[in-house]
């Protein structure tokens, strides 16, 4: 009886001097009137009070989190599904997930640490519906703060489910290591999921939650540029240069904030007569590594190459389109453009003892996705190690007729981190993982555009994410792919 619970909590807090009282039960807030009889005494006798089995979402009020927060470490409670057809039809359970997010929402203005128990691979749930209870998790993540204690379903001895995955032979194993299975690896398969899915959901959602991200600010320098690339993003942006004074007075307060690393971009950087000031400054400012993203053209001059090796940057990523002259210029609009890059390349890789500092940028459409192979292995032969493919985006002068379509994306992808993965460091940019099979994760520079800002031409600063995000989106083949968690989905132009 609940007197006699009373009895004992008083009589072990006065004879053994009891500090913590954890209280083991399946639902301890069940019943309203005893819950708050229980709080009423911790409070009375000045102890802390732990509830490791968790509470009920949807019979918490916000007054039980303010009374808790001088009394516990944390709360904790389950949503197990996000879906309410599983919380109804499969579990049973019947609780609103909005009563978690309102826990969610008290706990976060009252300062009690929260924990949320999750489950997927629940027998009769669709893949649809672990992407809404990972997207659902990540979200009470980010905006409360309300860690994620992420399961597999496993069946107990004698449950009902392993009842159910006997009766329908769901088990690819039998669970010896209950807890192991809780936490590292599902042991159910059923028509919609298999251990493996399940372990891809899994581990992008970690990487989404827990992956430390280092923030980076890019600073546009200027909008003008010697070549005139047919499908530049800025292209469409009057040809003018940033204040260096602006630039700097931003990438002050960046830095101030945490941001770490700084690219400089543009149009073409190399042509704002300011750029070595730029990085000098930045240097002492303290960014821990400072990039120039640029076409390589004035570094064709020796001298030129020299004074940027010697200014401190630390890598030179430069776009080259084609691995033949008239490809290359057909795209950039320039004649003689072809030459001057891949000299600017040759005379950086001469002056810059590691060649990992030198990358290569290339921006895949339908005209050159097809010379991407020949313009592989003329990077291999000039010792690049480093090179980012990255698929055309809708902004500037880009044009949807310029955009490769999907199955000759795969396919050429598909076959260049096939022959050239080995010889060089090759990452996707702006592509879904689901385009390259078995190479998802070479599209992970995506995965990190949140932790981008970018600094526009007479413009303070823009989060990256939030600016391409208005042109990108996923589709219903994302609801069921086990990167939705991770992946932004496809551009839209």
């Amino acid at each position: 009886s609940w007197e006699r619970i009373d009895q004992w909590i008083r009589k072990w807090v006065r004879d053994y001097s009891v500090e913590r009282l954890v209280v083991l039960d399946d639902v301890v807030n069940l019943d309203r009137e005893r819950f708050d009889s229980l709080l009423a005494i911790v409070e009375e006798m000045n102890i802390l009070v732990e509830f490791p089995n968790g509470l009920r979402a949807d019979l918490i009020k916000e007054k039980h989190v303010r009374r808790l927060k001088p009394l516990t470490s944390g709360l904790k409670v389950s949503l197990e599904s996000a879906s309410s057809r599983v919380q109804h039809e499969v579990l049973g359970k019947n609780l609103d997930p909005a009563a978690v997010e309102k826990v969610a929402g008290w706990c976060k203005r009252h300062e009690v640490p929260l924990q949320i128990h999750y489950l997927i691979g629940i027998p009769g749930e669709r893949k649809e519906e672990i992407n809404d209870t990972l997207k659902m998790a990540r979200r009470l993540f980010e905006s409360y703060r309300a860690r994620p204690l992420l399961q597999f379903a496993t069946p107990l001895s004698g449950s009902k489910l392993h009842t159910l995955c006997e009766e329908k032979r769901l088990l690819t194993e039998v669970p010896e290591d209950i807890h192991a299975c809780f936490q590292e690896r599902s042991i159910i398969k059923t028509s919609e999921f298999d251990p493996e899915f399940l372990k891809m959901v899994a581990d992008n959602f970690t990487k989404a939650v827990t992956r430390t991200r280092q923030r980076k600010v890019i600073a546009n320098l200027t909008y003008r540029c010697n070549n005139h690339c047919v499908f530049c993003a800025v292209g469409d942006r009057p040809k003018e240069d940033a204040n260096i004074n602006m630039v700097l007075s931003a990438l002050r307060r960046y830095r101030q904030e945490g941001f770490e690393l700084l690219d400089i971009d543009g149009g073409e950087p190399t042509l704002h007569e300011k750029l070595f000031t730029l990085i000098e400054e930045s240097r002492k400012l303290g960014y821990s590594k400072i990039s120039l993203i640029t076409n390589g053209r004035r570094s064709s001059y020796r001298a030129y190459a020299r004074r940027l090796v010697d200014s401190g940057i630390d890598e030179v990523l430069i776009s080259l389109h084609a691995g033949e002259p008239k490809q290359h210029e057909l795209l950039t609009g320039a004649r003689g453009s072809y030459q001057q890059t891949v000299g600017g390349i040759e005379n950086l890789l001469k002056f810059i003892e590691n060649p990992e500092r030198v990358a290569i940028n290339t921006t895949l459409v339908k005209d050159n996705i097809a010379d991407c192979e020949r313009l592989g292995k003329m990077l291999e032969q000039m010792g690049i190690r480093r090179w980012n493919l990255q698929v055309v985006t809708p902004f500037g002068r880009a044009k949807v007729a310029q955009v490769p379509e999907e199955d000759e994306l795969k396919l050429r992808l598909t076959a260049l981190l096939t022959k050239f993965s080995g010889k060089m460091d090759i990452q996707i940019v702006n592509c879904p993982p689901c385009l390259i099979p078995g190479f998802e994760e070479k599209a992970a520079l995506d995965f990190n555009k949140a932790a981008r800002d970018m600094i526009f031409v007479g413009q303070g600063g823009e989060n990256l994410q939030g600016f391409l995000s208005q042109r990108r989106k996923q589709d219903k083949r994302c609801s069921r792919c086990a990167y939705m968690i991770l992946c932004p989905g496809f551009y839209v132009f």
